[in-house]
């Protein structure tokens, strides 16, 4: 109850955020007489503010009102580089790989560049993405799961299944299938945070995830999608779904390797306990790796 009680005073300092932002935006729209380019203008740069503004109240919220530190949510400058770069590459060499590779079995074909498309993806856009990533992973991980306690698995779950949730006001709307593959992703994300203790790897992960995906399936803010693709035959959908839950998987898997590399013990049951990131009361004994 706590925790929905916190997430409940989240949303009040986002909405007393965000109501300026969206009245400086709208009399903006209206003094200028926004249209056509200069709508858009305003558009991507309202999305930009936007997610600024969603951070800001996780920022608030974390910090001043529940006294939390910047490691506290997994923010320590320890190693950060090496995470945030394993983390883009292992998001954007899985989900490259794997559009390869249903290339290769005739499951899509690529026909090119979609070059309005890619005229569109502003720094803008680049901006929106990257804000994106970062109030989801602050909000998700850093701020949700620290204020859980119990099981492990339980508090994965339930971030994950509020994590795609959430992702059901984005444009386009949501299916079944969309919100399962969300579901599995927020999980993996939350392991790796988890496991790291350290938002770097999974805020890294996110961000090359929504990039090639929007590279290659199109995104709000993006005209289309980067790189003009077609499945060759509807009978061959379900093994472009099958990928798609397979992509976090094959990350989870990486991402075990390389914080086993690094030392890091593998958390296989663990219980919670509030700001107990980066270190984890395990319910068994740690295995030490050398």
């Amino acid at each position: 109850m706590a925790l929905f009680l916190r997430l409940f005073r989240l949303v009040i300092v986002a909405a007393l955020l965000l109501v300026p932002v969206i009245l400086v935006a709208w009399l903006l729209a209206s003094l200028t007489g926004a249209t056509g380019g200069m709508a858009d203008f305003v558009l991507k740069w309202l999305h930009v503010l936007v997610h600024v503004a969603l951070l800001l109240a996780v920022f608030i919220s974390a910090f001043v009102f529940d006294g939390m530190g910047p490691e506290d949510m997994g923010l320590r400058l320890k190693g950060r580089w090496a995470e945030l770069g394993f983390g883009l590459v292992l998001g954007l060499g899985i989900l490259v790989g794997l559009f390869l590779f249903l290339n290769a079995l005739g499951v899509i074909s690529f026909h090119g560049v979609n070059w309005p498309a890619v005229d569109s993806f502003s720094f803008g856009a680049l901006l929106v993405f990257i804000f994106g990533a970062a109030n989801e992973e602050m909000l998700f991980r850093g701020y949700m799961l620290n204020h859980m306690s119990g099981s492990m698995g339980q508090a994965l779950l339930v971030s994950s299944l509020l994590f795609a949730f959430a992702h059901g006001i984005n444009p386009g709307g949501m299916n079944l299938l969309f919100f399962f593959q969300l579901v599995l992703a927020g999980y993996v994300m939350g392991y790796m945070y988890l496991w790291s203790g350290s938002l770097w790897l999974p805020f890294g992960f996110h961000l090359s995830w929504n990039l090639v995906v929007a590279s290659f399936l199109g995104a709000p803010m993006v005209e289309g999608a980067l790189l003009n693709l077609q499945v060759t035959s509807s009978l061959f959908v379900p093994f472009l779904h099958l990928g798609m839950f397979a992509a976090p998987i094959i990350a989870l898997s990486l991402a075990r390797w390389f914080l086993l590399q690094r030392g890091k013990a593998c958390p296989w049951k663990a219980s919670l306990t509030p700001f107990m990131t980066p270190d984890l009361v395990l319910a068994d004994e740690t295995v030490e790796h050398g």
